[in-house]
């Protein structure tokens, strides 16, 4: 069974009589000046979707061709859903564990670095040992806390 299309909107009254007073300077016959006052009136309709899935008047159109199309296309859309929450998830899991490990690390090589500071002070006599200990200890902290500072102004 052939569908036959659509007929275009009726353009509003007012609309066609405004534009077929605007056409009275036009030599034109009378009905031809109401096809053409009729066309630049008539409404044009667009109409955008976007999205996952498609425009539910398709979707019902691909209901009517296949049963259960729909049905399908539903239960695809969530999967793709879950599957992206699921490695946003993991990525964001990995980052904080990748941050913890990272604090861990540098929490401990501070605090090896000032033990050795201490531990030089009696093994050697000269002051200079425990000063290139400490001062890597300082510059490290100093660096990892602008990092920090510039990460959370981000």
């Amino acid at each position: 069974m052939a569908k036959t299309p659509k007929k275009p909107p009726e353009p509003p009254s007012a609309a066609v009589s405004a534009i077929e007073r605007a056409l009275d300077g036009v030599n034109l016959p009378q009905q031809r000046k109401r096809q053409v006052a009729a066309r630049i009136a008539q409404t044009v309709v667009t109409e955008r979707f976007q999205g996952p899935m498609p425009h539910p008047d398709h979707l019902r159109k691909y209901e009517s061709i296949l049963p259960g199309a729909a049905d399908r296309m539903l239960r695809l859309a969530e999967k793709s859903v879950d599957h992206r929450i699921g490695t946003e998830r993991f990525a964001h899991e990995a980052d904080a564990k990748e941050t913890r490990l990272g604090i861990y690390c540098g929490a401990g090589l501070f605090a090896l670095l000032i033990l050795a500071a201490f531990a030089s002070l009696f093994v050697t006599d000269s002051p200079l040992v425990p000063s290139i200990f400490l001062g890597t200890a300082a510059v490290g902290g100093i660096a990892a806390f602008v990092n920090v500072t510039r990460r959370k102004s981000r």
